[in-house]
Order: C-alpha cells, then structure tokens, then sequence
C-alpha cells in the first residue's frame, strides 16, 4: 500500500487520533493515542544531567472505539491488523457501510494500531510478504541461510 487518499472518515475520542486512508485494494486506519499521563517539558530538558534523565512521553492506557465509513465502491473482504511481529485478527462489526471497532487498547508499549480493510483476499497476503521482507529480509518463497553465509570483500561489487 503505498497510495491512497485521507478521506476524513474515521472518527474516535477526542483523545485518539484516527484516520481512513483509501488505497485501491484497502482501507488502512492508523490509530494512535494523544493520551498521555507525562509529557516531555523544556526546562525537563535543560535541568537533565543525562541521557536517563532525559523526558519522554508517557501514554496513558485507554480503549477508544473507533468507527469507519466505508466508501459505497468498497467491498470488504477481510479485516486484520498489522502488529510489529506480524498480521494479526482483530475484532470488528460490518454493518450499513460502517466499520466499528470497540475498545482498541493502547498503551504506553503500544499508542498506534494500524487496522487494514481489504477489497480481497491477496491483500493480507501481499501486506505479509512485505512485512516480511521489511522485517526479516525474505521475499517469497526465498529460504533464509543467513547461519551459513559467510561474508567475502570479494562479494563486493567493483568499481
């Protein structure tokens, strides 16, 4: 998925950021939290004797429910969610062209979660392979022999 157009069509808490990107074979809806239990200050900064002491933010728990408009062109084959270790399910009720998503937990480990919703099911396939090449270097139907590579300045291309 690497176009689509910000429709506007997602909506949450006031304190969740949530979008409805449209691309040609999905819905893809970043979630993220604007919940914070501590924030980051300029004098926290300047008064930091190191790098421990520097702040961060610090995202509260909460469980937003998140609802989607789905565009009348759109069929919706498959719902799913992409995680840092992979695809994953994700619960979801499909009713008159609306997506509703209840109690999405974010925390301060995990403030965003990316909901896919897709026209057919090669999509989940293809946004697998693709996190899989991203995350592990392996397209498919490649074996990884990364144990038993050894690496040769010979290997390097000549200039």
């Amino acid at each position: 998925m690497r176009e689509g157009d910000v429709t506007g069509a997602a909506s949450a808490d006031a304190k969740t950021l949530v979008e409805l990107i449209h691309a040609p074979d999905a819905l893809i809806v970043p979630i993220i939290s604007m919940d914070t239990t501590e924030e980051p200050t300029d004098l926290g900064f300047i008064l930091a004797q190191s790098e421990e002491e520097v702040p961060h933010w610090i995202f509260a728990n909460s469980s937003p429910d998140v609802s989607v408009q789905i565009p009348s062109n759109f069929n919706v084959a498959d719902v799913f969610e992409v995680k840092p270790d992979g695809i994953a399910e994700i619960d979801v009720t499909l009713s008159n062209q609306i997506a509703r998503f209840e109690n999405v937990s974010l925390s301060n480990t995990m403030p965003v979660r990316l909901l896919v919703l897709a026209a057919n099911d090669a999509v989940r396939i293809q946004m697998g392979a693709a996190f899989n090449e991203r995350q592990f270097g392996i397209r498919e139907g490649q074996v990884r022999e990364a144990e038993s590579a050894k690496f040769s300045p010979l290997d390097l291309p000549h200039v």
